[in-house]
């Protein structure tokens, strides 16, 4: 089997001399698996992707998200072309912006209106200040280890941030009823808001549903505090409920929801709703950027919504991840590989049992890579409406080869 990266390693270590790490953040190949996955892509379509060598995979990460009706879809690309031929940056907004906001207030009934950024962190940031400044009081209680963005008060690591940026910052464990107490109990009567994720997705763990009694937890103590909700459904927007707003599937009463990712299909755009109580606050907050306010994400997001609904999307997604997981973990046990599957059908994560350092993880992801198959080994994996039954055979062929070949080096002793 020839599997050439050459071109695609030889322009990576010309990145490495103008670019920080050649790749940065998690779209890096260190990230995954260093040598068999590609540094960059050249071209994409549908689920496929296309890097420098030729070598064309499906695609089990849609962009970390945001391909949620496969690449380039044609009614996606239309409506991009058609406002881009009128233009996209202007001095004043977009007259697609009201049309946007109307869409997404008459969609979502938790809503009544709704701002405009461009990366999940953007609105992630917004509503932190927003409740802060609705409320009067400072602490946001959050998740361990849950993402919430890249801005200071959240970043991974906190390299380079200073202690202040988190001093109004606490956290409990998920689903862990009692850790969630204890912290409301350190932080009483100086709470704006808990921000959680509908689900726990963090990097390099399993997935976790949130428990019912965490759930009643959290909301009880919040309507004690006079708190504020807000929901991070950048990750999950638009894959675990058919209208997109994933809180309900949960029985949640948000204040504040943020979307983006799969929201524009690709295009950079982002959205922070909230409801009336809040709107005095936000028309207040100054909130701007040079790129907020651009119509063609705004026209790339109206047409994914369209899209979705029209071509049932979210049930296409819904088939295809159940025949994944299905498919996925039969191979596994017919190879006698433990692994553990878990998370929605549309954003799934898979792990090894027994793999503190994700070697089994990496050599897996790698091998099928070099099959034309890209399974992160570490972050969870997206469905898109693209992907076919064709495709979702193909990729568990491809994964029962990599199971086995995994299988006989564990047996071995070459994979530890």
């Amino acid at each position: 089997m020839t599997y050439d990266l050459s071109k695609s390693y030889e322009m990576f270590e010309r990145a490495e001399r103008v670019i920080p790490a050649g790749v940065y953040g998690t779209r890096s190949p260190r990230f995954a698996a260093f040598g068999d996955f590609p540094p960059f892509i050249r071209s994409a379509q549908g689920c496929r992707i296309t890097d420098l060598d030729g070598n064309e995979y499906i695609d089990f990460m849609c962009g970390f998200g945001p391909i949620v009706l496969g690449y380039s879809h044609p009614v996606v690309q239309q409506a991009l072309v058609e406002q881009e031929e009128r233009g996209n940056l202007f001095s004043f907004a977009a007259d697609r912006m009201l049309e946007l906001a109307e869409t997404l207030v008459a969609r979502f009934p938790f809503a009544d209106w709704a701002m405009f950024g461009k990366n999940g962190s953007d609105v992630t940031t917004l509503a932190t200040r927003m409740a802060r400044a609705n409320t009067g009081r400072m602490k946001l209680l959050v998740a361990a280890g849950a993402y919430h963005g890249f801005d200071p008060w959240t970043v991974p690591g906190g390299f380079g941030v200073p202690p202040a940026h988190r001093s109004e910052l606490d956290q409990f464990l998920w689903n862990d009823v009692t850790s969630l107490h204890a912290c409301f109990d350190r932080n009483k009567g100086d709470i704006a808001a808990v921000m959680i994720c509908p689900i726990k997705h963090d990097a390099m763990h399993d997935i976790e549903l949130p428990s019912q009694d965490f759930l009643s937890a959290i909301q009880k103590r919040i309507a004690d505090e006079q708190a504020l909700l807000i929901i991070d459904d950048i990750r999950c927007g638009f894959r675990l409920n058919p209208m997109g707003a994933s809180h309900v599937d949960f029985g949640l009463t948000p204040d504040l929801v943020c979307f983006g990712k799969a929201i524009g299909n690709g295009q950079p755009i982002s959205v922070l709703m909230g409801r009336e109580a809040q709107r005095d606050t936000a028309k207040s907050t100054f909130f701007t950027a040079t790129h907020f306010f651009a119509g063609a994400p705004m026209a790339a997001a109206l047409a994914t919504m369209a899209a979705y609904d029209a071509e049932g999307a979210y049930e296409q997604i819904q088939s295809a991840g159940h025949m994944l997981r299905e498919g996925m973990t039969r191979a596994a046990q017919r190879a006698g590989v433990a692994i553990r599957y878990t998370g929605p059908a549309a954003m799934p994560n898979l792990l090894f049992a027994d793999d503190p350092g994700f070697q089994r993880g990496r050599r897996f992801s790698g091998l099928a890579a070099r099959r034309g198959v890209i399974f992160h080994p570490c972050h969870n994996w997206f469905i898109s409406s693209a992907h076919t039954p064709a495709d979702i055979a193909q990729a568990v062929a491809v994964a029962e080869e990599c199971f086995a070949i995994v299988a006989k080096e564990i047996a071995s002793g070459e994979l530890p």
